[in-house]
Parts: structure tokens; sequence; C-alpha cells
């Protein structure tokens, strides 16, 4: 796990979710945390990502390094904290201070963690290395 939490801490991720109509829907991220031994991302209860989550956890992530040549890709689910999500929130917001100002006072913030399979591809679509979160 700590090689793909280390991956998408220096990498913006694309997110693809799937709409209340079945549709993808695809938007870019760049925070992520450990929280409780778990790959975690964050979001709003303000936006439409999280309704999609919080509906349908079927999530998918992708990047690319500086390179070009190599690739992550993770399917699975998003599975949103319930009892720990307060503290979860801190640790999100401890790892990637840049939230702090967007997420502070927002009165929903919804940690998500990851559970999956994460690949690291080469650009043929060939597997590097396969993680299981």
């Amino acid at each position: 796990m700590q090689k793909v939490f280390e991956f998408l801490k220096t990498h913006v991720a694309h997110v693809a979710t799937v709409d209340e109509n079945g549709n993808p829907q695809t938007r870019p991220f760049g925070a992520v945390c450990v929280y409780d031994g778990k790959l975690c991302l964050t979001t709003g209860g303000h936006n439409a990502v999280y309704k999609q989550l919080l509906h349908n956890g079927k999530i998918a992530i992708s990047s690319v390094d500086d390179n070009g040549m190599d690739w992550f890709r993770f399917d699975g689910e998003a599975i949103a904290f319930t009892n720990d999500n307060d503290k979860a929130k801190s640790a999100m917001l401890a790892e990637n201070p840049n939230l702090k100002p967007i997420y502070d006072n927002t009165p929903v913030v919804q940690i998500f963690w990851l559970k999956g399979i994460a690949k690291f591809v080469d650009i043929m679509g060939n597997a590097k290395e396969t993680i299981t979160l």
C-alpha cells in the first residue's frame, strides 16, 4: 500500500465514479492519506462525487508517471468511514494542509477508504506490480 500512497501523493490522479444514471464521471484528485492502515481520499458533501460514492461505491483511479510510459490503475470500491470519520478527516488535513482552507469549516467532509486492486502497468498494459488494498 505504501507504494500506491507515495505514487498518488506525487501525481494527480483521475477518479471515475458512476452517476445516478449509470454514466461514468471523472475528475482529478490530488490528495490522499493513510488512516488506520487504509488508503483514503476525501470530498465535501456539496460535491457530486460525494453523492455518487455514497450511492454506488464503485471507483476507478488512473494516473501516469512523469515519463508517460508507466501507468497506475485502481479498480474497486470507496467505503465511507462512519465512526472514525472525524479522526480520518484530521489525518487527511494533516497530510494535505492545502485542504484546510477548503475543508476546515465545510459542514460535511467525508473520508472514503479504498478497497480493491491497484496495478502499476507499462504503456502496453502489461502489469509490473499488483497490490491488493
